[in-house]
């Protein structure tokens, strides 16, 4: 599963974090202490964005807030 790349921009701004500058192919978020690179893909999958996050300080709790319910389709498949 996947999480939208403007759905972790918005989860790193809400928590402080602000764009520092633009990498050739990353977005550089800080907050005065930690800095975290932002691939510039549509979307960044769940892994990429937890090692990310734990790198940081923040734990997968964090990003569970940031994703998105299933739709009806794919819970069925699920269960």
């Amino acid at each position: 599963m996947s999480i939208k790349r403007r759905d972790l921009v918005k989860y790193l701004e809400d928590n402080g974090f602000y764009l520092l500058r633009e990498g050739s192919k990353h977005s550089i978020y800080t907050n005065n202490t930690k800095t975290i690179p932002v691939k510039r893909h549509k979307t960044i999958d769940r892994i990429t964005a937890n090692k990310l996050g734990s790198h940081q300080g923040f734990s997968q709790k964090h990003y569970q807030n940031i994703e998105r319910p299933l739709c009806p389709r794919m819970k069925k498949n699920m269960t």
